[in-house]
Parts: structure tokens; C-alpha cells; sequence
């Protein structure tokens, strides 16, 4: 098959929007762990919210959800009938990072993981199957599979030269008969599904290209095959993905804009980004609570802000730090005999 012609441009975006997601995921959860149902998994409609948040499908942040946890990011804690899934104390290293090493930590986690993690893009079942989609897999609970790296690695081999994808399952079943499932099997189109379900999670990493049936390696395919720890597959995936800039403009609204992306270390005392890939960051109350939280003053958060702001920082913007500090960390407690309820304008009154 011919070969995709951006592909490297298709790939480096692919990664940058997988990254991205993966630190909103962590400034998510830095707020509010993801809490646990009873069976150990993540509950459906909690995954479905953050999905619907980060401009993700349920099913690629469930992937993502699964990497950050074989990456050593995210972890399960909390006493026992109130676990939930939230950062490790290493997260906090690991969001200071350059933009390719976090990538790179994700896809050698997809890499070397003995977790299916392709049970989550494999395509729901037809409507009139019995299995409803609350019982299809979810992040932290899919299969431990010893053949899911070897699959893998085997797929990325087949990638070197541009493939047809309908051709791909044939050339994968001859080259590893052991790893995948036979084509002759009773699962009839499982070999297929199995397949593409590898090939969309490479997709979504960028480490592979699909582009109108055709499918080609993608950023570091090369070296993610050989073996190559995670800090080499950082430094050749470094001019895919730069850091960004480590300056911003505040708008009136009291909004950070930064289109090309920012500097980890800018971008992880930000926090509060709007949505996943947008650029943009707002400051509020309750993302000042969260420096005050980290022992830091008023004066060192403006002193922060001016110090990367390409604008003057708004009035508006300085008056809130100010009112957020003085109320930090402070309680009032009165007794209260007295309520008004009624029509909002005679209360007023």
C-alpha cells in the first residue's frame, strides 16, 4: 500500500492529544479522585463525565485511565468501602517532565503492560447481543494477557512498510500464530476485531497512522520496537512534541490563553485547564485555594503570574487574589435564630 503522506504530522498530533489528556486526567484527579463501585472498577457514569470533560470517547480515556496506572502514575487508595483511584506522590515528578518524556512513559507502558488494554476499543456488541455495555471491560479491571506486549511489538513490526488494513490480520496471524486468535477459531471475526482493536490504541498514541483503510508506523515506531528505554523514546519524539511556551496572556475574564501549549512547569501551577487541548486555563477561587492549599502567599501567586504574563494582569485578577488569601484558611462560627424566604425583591428590600 502506498504510504500516508503527513503521516508524521497525523502522529505527532495524535500524541499531543493523548499527552494532553493524560495531564487533565491527573489535574482531575489531583481535585477529585475517581471513586471505586464495589467491584474494584471505575464507575461507568463517572468515566462517561471525564470523558465528556476532556473531549475524549469513553473508551480512549478508559485506555488512557488503564496506561497512567501501568505508567505508575495514578493508584488505587483510601481505606477499605471508600477506595478510589487517584495520583501516586510520584505524579508529581512525572507532571514536572518534558512534554515527550510523559509521552514516552505512556507508550512504554503500552509497550512491555500484560494488560489487555485493547478490551476497551474493541467494538460494543451488536444490539441484540444479551451483553449490555456496563459489562464491557473497564480501567482496572481488564484481562491479564501474556501475549498483549508480544501483540504489539508484532503489530509495530508489520507497520514498517505501509499496510493495507483489511491485509493486516492475515500477515499478523501468519507471523505470530501463537499470539493471536486463530482465524479458523469459533469466535469467527475475532481475529479482525482483535486487530484493529491493537492497531486504534497504537493510533491513539501515535505510534501508528490509519488514514482511509491504509495504516503505516508512526513517531518512535522504530525505536518503541528495538526496545529503547523511555528516555530515549522521549529524546526522538522531542521535536514532535515541544513543550510550549512558558509565557501567557490574561484575558479580563480571567482566563489564561496560551495556543501553543505551555512549559510543564507553567502549566502544572496552572492546573485549571478549560478542556483538554484548548490552550486555555481559568483562575478562580477555588484554583487560588489550591496554591494557598500548597503553602504559597498572594504575593508569590501575583509575582508568579506577572512573571509569565506577556499583558498586565487585569484589576479584576489581583482584587480576587487578594479576597481569596484573606479568606483562606479562616472560619466563623455564630449562632443564627433568624431566616428570611419569600420573594427575592421584598427580601432584598
Amino acid at each position: 500500500a502506498a504510504g500516508i503522506a503527513d503521516a508524521g504530522d497525523r502522529a505527532a498530533a495524535a500524541a499531543t492529544r493523548a499527552v494532553v489528556a493524560a495531564e487533565g486526567v491527573c489535574a482531575r484527579l489531583d481535585r477529585e479522585p475517581l471513586a471505586l463501585v464495589r467491584a474494584g472498577t471505575v464507575a461507568v457514569r463517572d468515566l462517561g463525565r471525564l470523558a465528556r470533560d476532556l473531549d475524549l470517547a469513553d473508551e480512549e480515556l478508559a485506555l488512557l485511565v488503564d496506561l497512567l496506572v501501568e505508567a505508575g502514575v495514578l493508584a488505587v487508595g483510601g481505606p477499605f468501602g471508600q477506595r478510589s483511584l487517584g495520583l501516586r506522590p510520584e505524579a508529581d515528578a512525572w507532571l514536572s517532565a518534558s512534554r515527550s518524556r510523559r509521552w514516552a512513559d505512556l507508550v512504554a507502558a503500552w509497550r512491555t503492560a500484560d494488560l489487555a488494554l485493547e478490551d476497551h476499543l474493541v467494538a460494543p456488541p451488536r444490539p441484540s447481543s444479551r451483553q449490555s455495555a456496563a459489562d464491557r471491560a473497564r480501567p482496572l479491571a481488564g484481562r491479564r494477557l501474556a501475549a498483549a506486549s508480544a501483540r504489539r511489538r508484532g503489530l509495530l513490526q508489520a507497520l514498517g512498510t505501509p499496510t493495507r488494513v483489511d491485509a493486516l490480520a492475515a500477515v499478523l496471524a501468519w507471523r505470530q500464530p501463537m499470539v493471536w486468535p486463530s482465524p479458523q477459531g469459533a469466535g469467527g471475526g475475532e481475529l479482525e476485531a482483535t486487530v484493529r482493536a491493537v492497531l486504534e490504541g497504537a493510533a491513539f498514541l501515535g505510534v501508528a497512522v490509519l488514514d482511509l483503510g491504509r495504516a503505516e508506523a508512526g513517531l518512535a515506531a522504530v525505536e518503541l520496537v528495538a526496545g529503547v528505554a523511555a528516555a530515549g523514546l522521549a529524546e526522538v519524539a522531542g521535536p514532535a512534541l515541544p513543550d510550549g511556551s512558558d509565557r501567557f496572556l490574561v484575558a479580563g475574564d480571567l482566563t489564561v490563553v496560551a495556543p501553543g501549549g505551555l512549559a510543564p512547569a507553567v502549566q502544572t501551577r496552572l492546573a485549571g485547564r478549560e478542556t483538554a487541548g484548548s490552550g486555555t486555563w481559568r483562575i478562580d477561587e477555588g484554583s487560588l485555594r489550591r496554591a494557598f492549599d500548597e503553602g504559597r502567599s498572594a504575593d508569590e501567586v501575583l509575582d508568579f503570574l506577572r512573571s509569565h504574563s506577556s499583558t498586565p494582569l487585569p484589576q479584576a485578577l489581583q482584587y480576587l487574589v487578594a479576597d481569596a488569601a484573606r479568606r483562606h484558611g479562616r472560619l466563623r462560627v455564630g449562632g443564627a435564630a433568624t431566616y428570611l424566604r419569600g420573594d427575592p425583591a421584598l427580601v432584598a428590600g
